[in-house]
């Protein structure tokens, strides 16, 4: 068991780098050009792969933790950072689905609510139930982060089940879903890699006062640039703002 876990380990990893890396290159490319395409699959797969193998992962650690002789309620920073990646890797593969399927049902906004979609955005929100008690039943010095970031599952959950029932008929519209999954997945990554990356492969962890930097700079510097990127492309595009919906209100 312990040669299976560390070989996922090290899959997640390298696929999680791939990622990081291939995310960067539709943002800074023509949009919709040879390269935008092909790397935004690139990252929609490096996606799945990282946050399934991190899922696997949360699996198998709580399983040490009912099995083992260490208990969460013994270790609550340990358990609570497992139940955090599980929670990353749901809201992460929910924002990527919920891009992708714009893109997919861009000429007929209509098909996009499937049960498949409707499982992936409900478990968002169940996320952060889940991280919500965590938090609160094993508290520990990163409660108040996961108090902080639990509503994160919650609103974009929510998002995505309103566009699905609800969505609008602006030819456009799937531009700015599509979008906003991208760039929620792109913040859930960069999360992961600050928090589980930098320090534990590099040491690179700040210490002290600011130790818990890398939890909210992905969020605090994504979060703005979506929200801007989200005017400065209504602005280009007449009559849009009626009837689009934000994930995060201006």
């Amino acid at each position: 068991m312990d040669l299976v876990f560390a070989g996922v380990l090290w899959g997640h990893i390298v696929v999680a780098f791939t990622g990081l890396a291939a995310f960067w290159v539709p943002g800074l490319t023509r949009k919709g050009g040879s390269l935008h395409r092909l790397f935004g699959k690139v990252f929609a797969v490096c996606a799945y792969l990282v946050n399934g193998s991190a899922l696997f992962i949360t699996a198998l650690r709580l399983g040490q933790f009912l099995t083992g002789s260490v208990s969460i309620a013994e270790d609550p920073e340990a358990g609570g950072l497992t139940v955090f990646l599980g929670y990353l890797a749901v809201v992460t593969l929910a924002c990527v689905r919920h891009a992708i399927r714009a893109v997919e049902t861009r000429d007929d906004p209509g098909p996009a609510r499937t049960s498949f979609q409707v499982a992936f955005a409900t478990a968002a929100m169940l996320g952060s139930l889940v991280i919500t008690l965590t938090a609160l039943l094993f508290w520990s010095r990163l409660s108040i982060l996961f108090l902080l970031l639990s509503p994160v599952g919650l609103l974009l959950g929510g998002h995505m089940l309103r566009a699905m029932t609800r969505p609008t008929p602006h030819p456009q519209a799937w531009v700015f879903e599509h979008m906003r999954g991208m760039l929620g997945a792109g913040i859930a990554f960069h999360t992961a890699f600050a928090v589980f990356g930098l320090g534990r492969l590099f040491g690179l962890a700040p210490q002290g006062a600011w130790w818990f930097l890398p939890w909210i700079v992905p969020a605090a510097i994504g979060i703005p640039i979506m929200i801007l990127w989200n005017r400065s492309y209504k602005r280009r595009l007449q009559g849009l703002e009626p009837g689009v919906e934000t994930m995060f209100p201006d």
